[in-house]
């Protein structure tokens, strides 16, 4: 597939903007967003984004805001953004993520949140600063040139990783608290899928149960107190018996491994109960 190209046009190494752009973005500015909108300009005038090895071509109009009930997938939308005049644009990979970080914050929806997400390659991004956003832009920009080795890539995750383990731990712990509700009712729907789970196999298997028990019973083990080998379940009925005289005796420890049955029974030449 071709790759897409950029229609903005550029003059003495400056990008001018279309009529169509510039009137769409006025027509949705307000008080809230108009920070966010100016700061879109500024990265999409950034002259770095024109002599940048590694780039994206980049709608300044979103495919999603041609979304309707006809045109629902970006496969149908993106011709639509296509359409508007000087709508793709050159930019440098870190500044791709920076300006849809922007798009997130000047129409905060789920497409806008999504792109910032698959672009920063993280599953959640709520908890994050502008300042984090554009550092994990220069990272991926560092990532992206051309020379670049796997082992280079990963070193320099490792270097801001590092550079920032107080204040990536800070913010976890912060979200922690801050989600202490919302972390209990999780693990608890989560005990309670598992017991439910445990309970639905436990009464379509009964009889698979059923011979599992009768071999776990049957299970040789090595009795410490009266030094010699019997059944689990043998093993068990004497520390139930003999609470006091068994009490440090630990069933699970006593259970001898399959690959030491036979030769253990060779040695205290016995047989199974």
């Amino acid at each position: 597939m071709a790759r897409i190209k950029s229609n903005t046009k550029i003059e003495n190494g400056k990008v001018v903007f279309s009529k169509e752009v510039l009137d769409y973005f006025e027509s949705i500015r307000t008080e809230e967003n108009s920070e966010w909108i100016n700061k879109y300009f500024e990265i999409l005038s950034d002259v770095s984004n024109i002599d940048s090895d590694k780039y994206r071509v980049h709608h300044i109009i979103p495919c999603f805001v041609f979304k309707d009930e006809t045109h629902k997938n970006r496969q149908e939308t993106e011709p639509l953004a296509n359409k508007i005049k000087g709508n793709k644009i050159r930019l440098s990979v870190g500044n791709h993520i920076k300006a849809h970080n922007c798009l997130w914050k000047i129409f905060n929806n789920w497409d806008s949140k999504m792109a910032v997400q698959k672009l920063c390659k993280m599953e959640k991004i709520e908890d994050l600063t502008e300042d984090d956003i554009n550092k994990i832009g220069e990272i991926i920009q560092e990532c992206s040139k051309i020379n670049q080795s796997e082992e280079e890539k990963k070193l320099v995750k490792k270097l801001w990783s590092e550079k920032n383990k107080d204040k990536l731990k800070r913010q976890w712990k912060e979200w922690q608290i801050n989600n202490r509700d919302r972390i209990k009712a999780n693990k608890m729907k989560r005990k309670e899928i598992i017991s439910k789970n445990l309970k639905e196999w436990g009464n379509n298997h009964k009889e698979e149960r059923k011979i599992y028990n009768a071999k776990r019973a049957k299970r040789p083990c090595y009795d410490p107190i009266k030094n010699n080998i019997c059944s689990y379940m043998a093993l068990k009925q004497r520390k139930q018996h003999h609470e006091e005289e068994y009490k440090n005796v630990n069933l699970k420890d006593c259970v001898i491994p399959n690959e030491l049955v036979e030769f253990v029974f060779i040695l205290f030449n016995c047989f199974y109960p």
